[in-house]
């Protein structure tokens, strides 16, 4: 089996849509402005789409169960499309509004991610999962770097021009490349001594991450072109130069704290250095808005960047760690909606109260909750333990004695495979297979 042939396509047109959908964001708060935008409407012109996404992704998520997920996907990237060029021929704040609010009406993440689970083995399945997120990361990153560069070119009106060609490409990829997924039923194993994922407060701190994390994130691309823009008298055009080398500079923060995370299990340092990093980074705004110093500013916005490329590769593959295998799909589907209204908020609400607190109060504020976050992972979220996988034919295995054996934390049928997860401090694979015989 060619897991690249699988996986490459679905991570492109995952990618390209989140380019597209990106790649605006650097600079869209200064185009808003430029129409006569209120802070509100700046706000909803920055995270509109995420609003449409919360709305949308439960919808999606079914038709994509019920009918051919390729069909839904399509779908999606053309009600992308349209939203793209409507943002592209707004020549007022209330158009460039529904264009970004019919951008994220094309909520087809979670289906993309299913079609790409029932075209991949689930022994495969992590790694091809691990390609998608790390595809839509140097999506992101691509997006923040040549985003303003391209804009400070052929004006921000080519980004959309350019979200709608990129998704255009995605479409025919769709087409071309990507084969109808088979339905896959799953028979899990459960007990009723086994807690809902709702219960989990290790869950709920990862939704309050989520939220968060995305709030922040794009409060940040709310108030740094602006401030650029009103007090050190930078115009569109330029502000290319500080998003490039600081883009660059994520890429650099992201590969160290994945193989952290990932490599050597430590999640929750890697989630709290990614706080502190924001932490530092309105701190740094603060004090350049206090003694009004470019520079500072400056250095706050390199480590902004660092904060989110921490954080970026690792979240979603932390919390799908939490939950059991049958409880997976809606958990993530819950961080997820946790993430598009953090997105939505930060936005909004970023907006509103930097124009009426100011940049030195609002980085106060941000300061304190980065402080309350630390506070509520240090003493409400356990770091996951590092499990193993182990794959055996359900004909070659004696299943009574299966729930007995000490070690396994999670087990699940897919045709005729039994898959066990277990913990290889108390087991291992050799200990299992003997047992089962």
């Amino acid at each position: 089996m060619n897991l690249f042939k699988l996986t490459y396509p679905l991570t492109l047109i995952s990618s390209l849509r989140f380019f597209g959908l990106f790649v605006v964001i650097p600079i869209i708060s200064i185009h808003a402005l430029s129409l006569g935008a209120t802070p509100l409407m700046v706000g909803l012109a920055v995270g509109g789409y995420a609003l449409t996404q919360i709305i949308f992704q439960t919808p999606f998520g079914i038709l994509g169960d019920k009918l051919d997920k390729r069909l839904i996907i399509a779908i999606g990237l053309v009600i992308f499309i349209i939203g793209s060029l409507v943002c592209a021929f707004a020549d007022d704040i209330y158009l460039l509004v529904l264009g970004r609010l019919l951008q994220g009406c094309g909520a087809i993440s979670s289906v993309i991610t299913a079609l790409l689970a029932d075209l991949t083995p689930e022994e495969h399945r992590t790694k091809a999962m691990a390609m998608m997120g790390g595809g839509i990361s140097f999506a992101f990153l691509f997006a923040m770097i040549f985003g303003p560069l391209i804009a400070s070119y052929f004006g921000i009106k080519s980004l959309f021009f350019l979200a709608a060609f990129v998704c255009i490409i995605g479409f025919i990829i769709l087409i071309l490349k990507v084969p109808k997924g088979e339905k896959i039923h799953y028979s899990y194993h459960y007990t009723s001594t086994h807690s809902s994922y709702l219960k989990d407060p290790n869950l709920w701190m990862m939704h309050l991450s989520s939220f968060l994390q995305k709030a922040l994130v794009n409060l940040g691309f709310i108030i740094i072109p602006i401030v650029l823009f009103k007090d050190f008298d930078f115009k569109a055009d330029e502000l290319w130069k500080f998003y490039a080398p600081a883009g660059i500079l994520g890429i650099f923060a992201m590969a160290p704290a994945s193989i952290i995370a990932e490599k050597y299990g430590r999640f929750k340092g890697t989630m709290i250095a990614g706080i502190i990093a924001f932490g530092i980074c309105f701190a740094l705004f603060c004090i350049a808005d206090y003694f009004q110093i470019l520079w500072i500013f400056i250095l706050g916005i390199l480590v902004f960047f660092i904060a989110l490329d921490i954080h970026e590769p690792i979240m979603q593959s932390l919390a799908s760690r939490y939950p059991k295998a049958y409880q997976r799909s809606s958990a993530l589907g819950l961080f997820t909606t946790f993430g598009f209204l953090g997105s939505f908020l930060g936005a909004v609400l970023g907006g509103v109260l930097y124009s009426y607190m100011g940049l030195f109060a609002l980085s106060l504020l941000i300061g304190g909750i980065c402080i309350l976050w630390i506070l509520c992972l240090l003493f409400l979220l356990q770091n996951p333990i590092r499990q193993k996988t182990l794959f055996i034919p359900t004909n070659q295995c004696n299943l009574t004695h299966l729930s007995s054996i000490q070690g396994i934390t999670d087990y699940y049928y897919t045709q005729e495979t039994l898959v066990i997860k277990f913990n290889p401090q108390i087991t291992d694979e050799t200990s299992i297979k003997e047992q089962l015989k």
